[in-house]
């Protein structure tokens, strides 16, 4: 599957009244295009997600630009409704900002869920979440990440406000700034 904004390999966009359950799918997904809004929004399962996802995965490789996850690439929390619960996504993810082997940008709720694919890029790049404004609970990563700055085993950055509970990683974590076995930067989260 292959598109410029909200691509996913199961569906595009998930709004706050819809669900996603017992589902997966295991193709390649790309981002592409030239403008500065083409490869972004991109994931395994959903691109742009504001509903409610459950006991679902992807296995495919993803990759873009910015907001790329393995399973979602944009997890908002318009309304407070994102949620992921039970899920996980195994392939490789790879992009420029905001990437993360389940979710590229999490602004939601997820909830025992777990990543073990491969994740590379350049600045806030996490095994689990590239950029967290949400709640994690126990969930977990293994695997390899690796980027420029802003690199994190389970979260690359974690934006103010955010929470982290009952989770780890056990993933090889490298890169060249601000690098750690768990969280890269962190801006008074808890």
């Amino acid at each position: 599957v292959s598109g410029t904004s909200s691509v996913g390999g199961l569906v595009g966009e998930l709004y706050r009244s819809g669900t996603i359950q017992s589902s997966y799918a295991t193709g390649t997904v790309l981002g592409i295009g030239n403008t500065s809004s083409a490869g972004n929004n991109i994931g395994g399962l959903v691109g742009y997600h504001s509903g409610a996802i459950q006991s679902s995965y992807a296995t495919g490789f993803v990759s873009g630009r910015y907001y790329i996850g393995g399973l979602v690439g944009y997890s908002s929390s318009y309304g407070d409704h994102a949620k992921i619960n039970n899920s996980y996504a195994t392939g490789s993810v790879s992009g420029r900002s905001n990437i993360g082997g389940l979710v590229g940008t999490n602004q939601g709720t997820i909830t025992k869920c777990n990543a073990i694919g491969q994740v590379s890029g350049d600045d806030s790049i996490g095994g689990l979440v590239g950029w967290n404004d949400g709640r994690i609970h126990k969930s977990y990563v293994t695997g390899q990440v690796s980027g420029s700055r802003y690199i994190g085993g389970l979260v690359g950055t974690t934006a103010s406000g955010s929470r982290i509970t009952d989770s780890y990683a056990t993933a090889k974590v490298s890169g060249r700034h601000t690098v750690g076995g768990l969280v890269g930067a962190s801006y008074e989260s808890s």
